[in-house]
């Protein structure tokens, strides 16, 4: 599947997934949600379901489930404080129902912030327990990037379409990411690395994501001449 350069330039960017009738993350068929506008149509499970708008990621799955345009951004203020505490498929799934509810600069955010969890979630595993189908670790690999390419394709498409705006976004997770999250906590029952690695695996993603802000810096008006060539303005 392919997205244009937006979404293939870097590794951080995106995780091409295949998809397959035994992949955990597919596009569903297109819905419509409560403001009439349709939902970004992802599968992800256990965690999303556009086509019901079915979600399950713990302590606040009613509320995104039933936010509407206001209340959403009440509940960013709360998922702000704390987002210490938040895995990385409550930030996916924020920013996919801001998106959908058209606060897709905050989107934006959220869709990055949850996707620099996931890196260092992935980065710092005990890659000897990981395991295969049916291990946590590795379930919750697949879900998340099922999440980067599946909503990547839509936030991306967005977020790509002012560059500037874009690198803000992104110096702002940048920063976030220089305290690590507790992830022991948040994953109590996955068998991370020591956590003397664990600072050394933060800065390789921080890395990554330092070199996309680069590249945008440099390739800024290639980009913007791409999107107008395969009509991307304005599809987001």
């Amino acid at each position: 599947m392919k997205f244009g350069i937006e979404c293939v330039v870097l590794p951080f960017l995106v995780s091409v997934l295949s998809v397959s009738s035994m992949a955990c993350g597919q596009e569903s068929d297109d819905v419509v949600n409560t403001t009439d506008k349709k939902r970004m149509p992802i599968y992800v499970t256990p965690f999303y379901d556009s086509k019901d708008n079915s979600i399950s990621v713990g302590t606040y799955s009613e509320q995104l489930a039933t936010a509407d345009v206001n209340s959403i951004l009440e509940l960013a203020k709360e998922l702000d404080k704390d987002k210490d505490r938040l895995r990385a498929e409550v930030m996916y799934v924020t920013a996919i129902r801001m998106y959908d509810l058209g606060h897709k600069n905050e989107a934006v955010y959220w869709f990055y912030l949850a996707q620099y969890r996931s890196r260092v979630f992935g980065s710092i595993l005990d890659r000897a327990a990981i395991g295969s189908i049916g291990s946590e670790a590795f379930e919750l690999i697949q879900a998340y990037a099922s999440f980067n390419e599946l909503a990547g394709k839509y936030i991306n498409g967005y977020a790509f379409g002012s560059l500037q705006k874009l690198e803000q976004i992104l110096l702002a997770v940048l920063k976030e990411g220089e305290t690590l999250a507790d992830f022991d906590g948040l994953y109590p029952e996955i068998k991370f690395m020591d956590q003397v690695h664990w600072a050394a695996k933060n800065k390789n993603v921080a890395d990554g994501l330092i070199k996309l802000v680069d590249y945008i810096k440099v390739n800024a008006d290639s980009i913007k001449e791409q999107r107008a060539k395969n009509g991307i303005e304005g599809k987001y």
